[in-house]
């Protein structure tokens, strides 16, 4: 897998949405990724 920053930068925001998603109990793709 290669990281260029953009790929470091969306990663991180993916993270992030999946990591808020999971606190505020949000079913979705992004939640199960996190």
């Amino acid at each position: 897998m290669i990281l260029i920053p953009e790929m470091k930068t969306w990663y991180g925001m993916i993270s992030t949405l999946g990591t808020l998603g999971r606190f505020s109990k949000m079913p979705g793709t992004l939640g199960s990724m996190a």
